[in-house]
């Protein structure tokens, strides 16, 4: 409330949806007081210009998260982006601490400047098929969020590695198509 004699006060408004700094530069806004007249006579109103300001990023995304087993280290797996009220933010990635499930598989990956997530070992199906990890992408002003990931390990057909015989010897004088032992 302005007292009485004073002509003019500060005022701040603060916008309940950031969105509307992102997408008005200026509202045009009419003021009453409690005892019903007018603060602005000529009820043409008051321009507010509304002062973007940095908000955090509000999510991530992996656009692939899967890799084929027994592939080389630093195997590419998917690509990072995230979720901004603010155009044209930039984002680094890079994996955080967990709760300690959420985040129990990170040493098996690495994150470029680019946002590519990268293996950092060979993987093998049948020893683990799923990994988990953390990550958080920051925004140019140093906000942040988090989220975590399941990367999952798909099967491949692989050729057999070995070859082996149950049984290697047969008595003499056996009949044709007697069983000498079991190939495995």
């Amino acid at each position: 409330m302005i007292p009485a004699g004073q002509a003019s006060a500060t005022v701040t408004i603060t916008p309940v949806d950031d969105a509307l700094a992102e997408t008005d530069e200026t509202v045009k806004i009419r003021l009453r007081s409690s005892r019903n007249y007018s603060i602005n006579p000529d009820a043409s109103g008051i321009l507010v210009t509304i002062l973007d300001t940095d908000a955090a990023p509000t999510d991530i995304a992996l656009n692939n998260a899967s890799v084929a087993e027994n592939q080389d280290a630093g195997t590419s797996v998917g690509d990072f982006s995230s979720t901004d009220v603010d155009a044209g933010n930039t984002f680094t990635y890079t994996l955080a601490t967990g709760n300690g499930t959420n985040d129990a598989d990170n040493a098996s990956f690495t994150i470029d400047a680019s946002g590519h997530l990268l293996t950092a070992e060979s993987f093998n199906f049948e020893a683990q098929s799923s990994y988990k990890i953390y990550v958080r992408s920051t925004d140019q002003g140093g906000l942040w969020t988090e989220k975590a990931f399941t990367i999952t390990v798909t099967n491949l057909n692989e050729a057999p590695t070995d070859i082996a015989l149950n049984n290697a010897s047969v008595a003499e004088n056996q009949d044709a198509g007697t069983s000498v032992g079991d190939f495995s």
